[in-house]
């Protein structure tokens, strides 16, 4: 059993032990960059992925259902913070 993250069609399955590893760095990149309320979204969707919380094999999420934005620069923003967390992690 284990978990899926994905972006579109692209899928990364993680064990759960993976996914554990996996969230735990993201969500220490993500608590030091966070700035702005689309920032603590992110990180509070990354929290939410935590199986000792939600229970083992069932986390994952589709970064294609997240809510960029409304305008070209919110997006891009998020976009940009996105890629900041995971260069940090």
């Amino acid at each position: 059993m284990g978990n899926v993250f994905s972006a579109g069609d692209l899928r990364l399955y993680l064990s759960n032990g993976g996914t554990a590893v996996f969230v735990d760095v993201l969500t220490l990149a993500v608590s030091e960059l966070a700035e702005n309320p689309w920032d603590f979204r992110f990180a509070a969707l990354l929290a939410r992925q935590d199986q000792s919380v939600m229970g083992r094999g069932a986390v994952g999420f589709d970064l294609a259902d997240l809510d960029w934005g409304r305008t070209p620069r919110e997006r891009a923003a998020a976009k940009d913070f996105v890629l900041r967390v995971i260069d940090l992690a």
